[in-house]
């Protein structure tokens, strides 16, 4: 191991409640650290020592979409409405009013990607797509 690259963390959880300096790192573009989860069976809030996407990933995805869609944004089209699509898809298993209904659900995207523009980087950016 190199021992500039390597440090020890104490991975705090619900039944550990010690203070140390170091209690999250960065791996593989993912933030580990204590965060409060919300256990399935009784829907009670612990403290667990779980990942989630790390700042400096997200800001690289960011810059992803900025990067490559500076100069030839339409070359990034299929790849948003790809996403979009996945968000219409979203919207079907998750509203119980939109159920079958795709229709409907991209007309509730396209009003929200309006209304919401900070929602999606590329809604941001002007790229909203095609919903359908």
């Amino acid at each position: 191991m190199h021992p500039t690259k390597t440090k020890i963390v104490y991975c705090k959880d619900k039944k550990r409640k010690g203070t140390y300096p170091k209690v999250q790192f960065d791996f593989l573009g993912y933030c580990f650290r204590p965060r409060l989860v919300q256990r399935c069976r009784d829907n009670k809030l612990f403290c667990g020592f779980n990942p989630a996407v790390s700042s400096s990933a997200m800001n690289a995805m960011r810059g992803w979409i900025e990067y490559y869609g500076r100069y030839a944004s339409s070359a990034l089209y299929p790849l948003l409405r790809h996403i979009n699509q996945m968000l219409v898809a979203w919207v079907l298993r998750k509203f119980k009013r939109s159920k079958g209904h795709r229709v409907r659900a991209s007309q509730f995207l396209q009003r929200l990607a309006k209304e919401q523009r900070a929602l999606f980087v590329h809604w941001d950016i002007g790229m909203t797509g095609v919903f359908n």
